[in-house]
């Protein structure tokens, strides 16, 4: 993590340079810092990848220095905007402590010099291309992404489908890492399966389990969603509602990754069986408790993979489809072999090789992987720390931070790009690598190594009052929590907290935790209103939580630094809502109110208590806001939004007033929805930006006649229309409408003919209706547009 510390103290260096901040500081000493700094940062992008016990050694000398220069930086900043007094003093104390960092600095910086003559001898010397002609590469037949598999997948379509009316239980059983979750996944994700079974749901297990949670996520992924209300509810209501939820309905449950009997036994009860050709399927590393839960169904053993099919898995993830150049697959061809037909092995492997193709790499990989292979029994935690070892110093902390979520944790890829940006991962040299991020981070591993393990801290780790990340898990008791956070003691260096245990209550200020970035309460206790207490949290950039009534106080404007506003309430109360202040805090990325709505007042033409208000240019993100108003003030000081949900509310007098025609000078707005209770007639006139890529309509009562400017968006690709938002018996598009749609949804209309073909919506991929009672057909044009999933 000496990346992820260097490119945090650049930051803070910036910040503390930044005129908004007003704080004491002797700015030749800070720039003699920043230019140190920066040295460091250079040198941990061009060198990380080499392994040697040298440089790990200073790469975690550099982390300590640069977590000591962080502490002192930041406590100073707290102490200059919390306490007034002794300013002087303590500035003075301050430039002494930075001196002696920088000299430490120095000389880590002597020690890079010499250091890095070696690693640039070594690296012309192992660099060994190889050789080009210029012409394009040779594409092989396509393989196909279940490689392996096919037999096997026939056998269990067959088995989950079959004519047996009685409910069955099918168990695959295999060792870790032998694709057991991703066979069961294509499986349930099957159109034929789909087509087949009325309720489909899926809980992921594993060794610490607890059954309220795998109750709620079986719910979950029906159609019963959980509110927040329900999820407080015991087990045993829990059990009964899903119960209830499966009684009668032809069901498919999967259970992944079960490692004993007792959770088996006391979540089979719950299934039903009522003759109607239901099924479950469990997926286990243990022959017993296969055996067990298919004691009376079937059990499939996943086999390894035979040479040929490792080798073609083995192509499709290092080459996409080209033909493994010549040099290389003698190379190739002995790791595999040494990989015993593990896919997980493999796909990592591959993964690692696919980054560089030369012959010099290569052979100091599979030296590497032969010799990890041939002693580790064919087990990935091992493959995974070299996997990790030659990832680029930019993306291993973004990695290592997939250890802070609990086992098995659902992680939304929009908030984990959050909180990467607010730890700091994001540098601007890594601005091309940061979006194939964004578009790709969709899977996580839920199986974490040892070693990703030991750069986060749970609860129940030794010397938990010197971390800087901490992750407090369900699993972890109440008693131990109590004891580690709420006891006296000096001020903790933690930087990021996240809280998944929703009865811990932990007394969080300054005093203890003044030095936070992050605060992720969500998961955790439902609070009565807004802590005060938090507004002291002068480095907070990352604040989710949720509580019963939210009014967001004007102080948080004093969290100068602050990206991202999460607040999660199930309440509509019309008191909720955001102050003027929130149009002072240039930072600001998302604003997200969830399960409910806020208002936002409009920012007045002068500035308020001494802060000039600010054009909002890092604001993406805004949700949901009551009773919106698009004035030319307010949509001048938010150009750079791309994700707006909007609530009108039955209290709606007018809608001129709301100025809706100013949508359009938002020209960046990808994703728009817009909800309508009122009793007025919604405009016909609206007019959306170009950009806009996702918009969901709900109550506007439009007529089908607005859809022809809907359909003339170039870049529009998903299309939800719910609860009246149009009205009227014919929806009849025009040719060369909807050009990019992919995905349509149309849930309780009132839609009789649907008068379309495939030439209205060429792209389109995924067409769900929902409670549409009175549509008479789906045009059968519809079935020949070439890309409908």
């Amino acid at each position: 993590m000496a990346y992820a510390a260097v490119l945090a103290l650049m930051q803070i260096l910036q910040q503390l340079m930044d005129p908004g901040r007003f704080v004491l500081y002797e700015k030749q000493q800070i720039e003699s810092l920043q230019e140190k700094v920066s040295f460091l940062y250079d040198f941990l992008e061009n060198y990380s990848l080499f392994t040697s016990k040298s440089v790990k050694n200073l790469e975690i000398r550099i982390r300590e220095t640069a977590y000591k220069a962080e502490d002192i930086i930041e406590s100073y900043i707290s102490i200059f905007f919390l306490c007034g007094r002794n300013r002087i003093g303590r500035y003075r104390t301050f430039c002494l402590e930075l001196d002696t960092v920088i000299e430490e600095i120095h000389s880590i910086q002597q020690e890079l010099v010499k250091v890095k003559g070696i690693l640039d001898l070594i690296y012309l010397q192992q660099r060994n291309h190889l050789p080009t002609n210029g012409s394009r590469p040779k594409f092989c037949d396509k393989i196909p992404s279940m490689v392996g598999l096919v037999e096997d997948t026939v056998k269990l379509k067959d088995w989950l489908t079959s004519s047996s009316s009685k409910r069955e239980v099918i168990s695959i059983v295999g060792m870790g890492g032998i694709g057991k979750t991703t066979f069961a996944r294509n499986l349930f994700d099957d159109s034929l399966i789909v087509y087949h079974f009325h309720v489909r749901a899926w809980a992921t297990v594993s060794q610490e389990y607890q059954i309220h949670e795998i109750l709620a996520r079986l719910l979950d992924s029906t159609s019963c969603k959980l509110s927040p209300e329900m999820r407080k509810t015991s087990s045993e209501e829990l059990a009964e509602r899903l119960y209830k939820s499966l009684k009668g309905k032809r069901y498919l449950i999967v259970m992944d990754d079960i490692w004993d009997t007792k959770v088996w036994d006391e979540i089979n009860r719950l299934f039903p069986d009522d003759n109607n050709g239901s099924r479950v399927v469990l997926t286990t590393r243990l022959n017993n408790v296969g055996d067990h839960a298919a004691s009376t169904g079937r059990l499939h053993d996943t086999s390894f993979l035979s040479s040929s099919e490792s080798w073609n898995l083995f192509r499709e993830k290092a080459f996409r489809g080209e033909c493994c150049p010549p040099l290389l697959e003698g190379i190739g061809q002995e790791i595999i072999k040494n990989c015993r037909g593990l896919p997980l092995s493999i796909v990592v492997v591959a993964g690692m090789l696919s980054v560089d193709k030369t012959v010099s790499y290569w052979q100091t990989i599979a030296k590497t992987v032969n010799s990890i292979l041939a002693t580790d029994g064919g087990q990935c935690s091992t493959i995974f720390s070299l996997s990790y070892n030659h990832l680029p110093a930019h993306l291993k902390p973004c990695f290592l931070y997939f250890a802070i979520f609990p086992e098995d944790y659902d992680i939304r890829r929009s908030e984990l790009i959050k909180l990467w940006i607010a730890e700091g991962f994001k540098s601007q040299t890594s601005l091309k690598t940061w979006k194939i991020l964004q578009r790709n981070v969709w899977k996580i591993f839920k199986k974490r190594s040892s070693f990703m393990s030991k750069n986060m801290c749970n609860i129940h780790s030794k010397g938990i009052r010197s971390e800087r990340r901490v992750s407090i898990q369900p699993v972890t008791p109440l008693e131990s929590i109590e004891h580690t956070f709420n006891s006296n003691g000096p001020p903790l260096p933690t930087r990021s907290l996240l809280l998944y245990h929703q009865d811990a209550d932990i007394i969080i200020n300054e005093l203890s935790f003044g030095l936070l970035r992050v605060l992720d309460m969500r998961s955790g206790k439902w609070l009565c209103e807004f802590p005060m207490e938090l507004i002291r949290l002068v480095h907070l950039r990352y604040l989710s939580l949720r509580c019963l009534e939210v009014i967001v106080p004007g102080s948080i404007s004093s969290i100068w630094g602050l990206q991202t506003l999460i607040i999660d309430a199930w309440n509509s109360i019309d008191l909720n809502h955001l102050p003027l202040q929130v149009w002072t805090m240039p930072h600001l990325r998302h604003v997200q109110f969830r399960n409910t709505f806020c208002r936002l007042l409009d920012p007045p033409n002068s500035g308020l208590e001494g802060k000039s208000f600010v054009i909002l240019a890092n604001l993406q993100t805004l949700l949901t806001i009551r009773n919106f108003r698009f004035t030319d003030e307010v949509v001048k000081r938010i150009p750079k939004l791309k994700k707006l949900k909007v609530f009108y509310d039955k209290n709606v007098e007018d809608w001129p007033h709301l100025h809706l025609s100013n949508i359009l000078c938002l020209s960046e707005l990808e994703t728009l929805r817009i909800t309508s209770y009122s009793q007025l007639e919604f405009p016909r006139n609206l007019k959306l930006p170009a950009a806009l890529k996702k918009l969901t309509l709900s109550r506007c009562h439009l007529p089908w006649e607005v859809m022809t400017m809907v359909g003339s968006l170039p870049n529009l690709e998903v299309l939800t229309l719910k609860r009246d938002a149009c009205k009227g018996e014919v929806w009849e598009p025009n040719e060369g409408e909807f050009r990019k749609l992919k995905f349509l949804r149309l849930y309780l209309l009132d839609l009789v003919h649907w008068r379309a073909d495939d030439s209205h919506f060429p792209k389109l991929e995924y067409l769900k209706i929902h409670w549409c009672f009175n549509l008479k057909e789906i045009p059968i044009e519809i079935g020949n547009i070439q890309h409908l999933k």
